[in-house]
């Protein structure tokens, strides 16, 4: 005669056999740890998440005579000689990016087409030990931003080794703007977001009535905006030495609480496909 005597509950029948309860409870355990781990990884994500987001959520503007945009509050711009230099002040930051503005008055080899034409095209560079690389074009467009046109190209390995360096040129009256991003490729998702910000906000405030000498910034030399490659001449860019690790992207602690979660995740998963043998009936 069969032990069940009558199910009260579809999700639970009653029986009096007691392996049976412990199967039950043990699949309930095994449910409630999953949920458990399950939910401490969303947390530890959405903790991280929120870790960036105010890494970058502090905003100041940068103006100069030509142009002006938004940048996250860890960045710093300084004048060196004719450029604009813009660098995070965290320790060990100033070599994973940078931010260069340059301006100069317009010349023959000055246009949009001739930059989106220049940006279509690979840039050759040579690297400190003399080898040659030929940069990865990633993308190149003309984009209106607020109101302007602009092209706006990105390059892989286009000005230093195992950097990515995104190009936003413009012209407006007798002036022409350029304003390079560049990040180590291993860190460029760090600074993403601070890129994007400051380049949806350009804008270029120079004007008719800012041609006066006294109004002049610093101007670049002569000759193509774009230039060609420089292999990492920018201003003050201290780079590090060719084949130097600079670490996977992202600072320590949004690290340690990514890897937690992904941890977290792991174990879930092992619960979830971990199937407890069924206890056998005593007879």
């Amino acid at each position: 005669m069969s032990d069940q005597v009558i199910s009260l509950n579809s999700a639970r029948p009653f029986t009096t056999d007691q392996n049976a309860w412990a199967s039950n409870d043990g699949q309930g355990n095994l449910r409630s740890s999953f949920r458990s781990l399950v939910t401490g990884a969303c947390s530890l994500f959405l903790i991280g998440q929120a870790i960036i987001q105010t890494e970058s959520a502090e905003a100041k503007t940068f103006i100069n005579s030509y142009v002006s945009f938004e940048l996250a509050d860890r960045w710093n711009c300084v004048l060196e000689q004719t450029e604009w230099v813009c660098r995070t002040s965290g320790a060990g930051d100033a070599r994973e990016a940078i931010i260069i503005l340059t301006a100069k008055e317009v010349g023959p080899q000055d246009s949009l087409p001739a930059y989106l034409g220049h940006l279509k095209a690979p840039r050759q560079i040579t690297t400190r030990t003399g080898m040659p690389i030929t940069s990865e074009i990633q993308k190149v467009e003309q984009r209106l931003i607020n109101s302007q046109p602009w092209a706006d190209g990105m390059h892989l390995q286009s000005e230093v080794p195992n950097y990515y360096t995104r190009y936003v040129a413009t012209t407006k009256d007798d002036i022409a703007v350029l304003v390079t991003f560049s990040a180590h490729k291993t860190h460029y998702s760090k600074y993403a977001q601070d890129f994007f910000r400051a380049i949806e906000s350009l804008k270029v405030v120079w004007t008719k009535t800012s041609r006066g000498a006294a109004n002049r910034g610093p101007m670049g030399p002569g000759g193509g905006l774009l230039g060609s490659g420089s292999g990492g001449s920018a201003v003050g860019f201290d780079l590090p030495e060719e084949g130097e690790n600079l670490g996977e992207g992202g600072d320590l602690t949004t690290q340690a609480v990514f890897g937690i979660a992904a941890l977290l995740v792991v174990a879930a998963i092992f619960l979830l496909m971990r199937k407890k043998k069924p206890a056998k009936k005593k007879r």
